[in-house]
């Protein structure tokens, strides 16, 4: 009797080392997968700056387009994608007097704060977002 003795409190040993093992290891994968899941979020809004910023482009290159039309165009985006507080940025700011083939710059930058998915990120995140497009004037 007193061999199964001995054996039963290794076996509880066992357990317990596995429970401990276990534990720190569901705690890793857990933390790789919220990282994964916000880095993910991250590209995706990446994707939805580029896609705002690249229909301001396209307004822009049209030979009637003005500011206030590329503004509506990246406003309309930005809105459905539920991006707030974000800068546009026209380079060159007179894209009327532009003739045809020269280059138009869309710029939109938002915070990151505005776009994250969750509060307090134990990984790296930017202070910012920022999508560029540069496409040539249209125009006879």
């Amino acid at each position: 009797m007193a061999g199964i003795g001995f054996f039963g409190k290794r076996l509880k040993e066992k357990r317990g080392v596995a429970l401990v093992e276990t534990a720190i290891v569901m705690l890793l994968l857990i933390l790789i997968t919220f990282g994964i899941m916000e880095y993910s979020w991250l590209f995706h809004r990446i994707q939805q700056m580029n896609s705002c910023a690249r229909a301001g482009a396209r307004q822009a290159v049209l030979p009637d387009s003005r500011p206030a039309l590329v503004r509506d165009a990246v406003s309309i985006l930005t809105t459905g994608y539920g991006i707030a507080g974000y800068t546009l940025t026209l380079n060159p700011g007179d894209i009327v007097a532009l003739g045809s083939g020269e280059l138009i710059t869309v710029t939109v930058v938002v915070p990151y704060d505005n776009v994250k998915l969750i509060d307090g990120s134990l990984f790296p995140m930017p202070d910012r977002l920022r999508a560029s497009v540069t496409m040539a004037k249209e125009g006879p």
